[in-house]
């Protein structure tokens, strides 16, 4: 998701400020849909692995999708420089936001 933000981020800025917008069509909202069941499916293979915290998958998806949106939203604004170890940081913390800690 990082490169694709660096590589495409009007795109994911399009995706943030016009997900519900009614202009856009059934196929639209059809591939955003599919890209929350992706998320869907993946949090609820964790959560029966023990891997991922038991809280609703949507509730998941709100954790990480919206974290993700506002950091490339500073990273567009040059509020925030992507280097690696920034990244990989930020990646941690979004890990450790979802992961189910022993």
């Amino acid at each position: 998701m990082v490169l694709f933000t660096k590589e495409q981020s009007q795109a994911i800025y399009f995706i943030k400020t016009h997900s519900s917008a009614h202009f856009l069509n059934e196929e639209s909202h059809q591939s955003f849909e599919g890209l929350l069941n992706i998320f869907k499916c993946f949090f609820d293979s964790g959560k029966k692995k023990k891997e991922i915290k038991n809280l609703p998958s949507t509730a998941l998806i709100a954790i990480l999708y919206g974290a993700f949106l506002e950091l490339q939203q500073l990273v567009r604004i040059g509020e925030l420089k992507p280097d690696v170890t920034m990244l990989n940081d930020v990646e941690e913390s979004m890990w450790d936001a979802v992961r189910l800690h022993g």
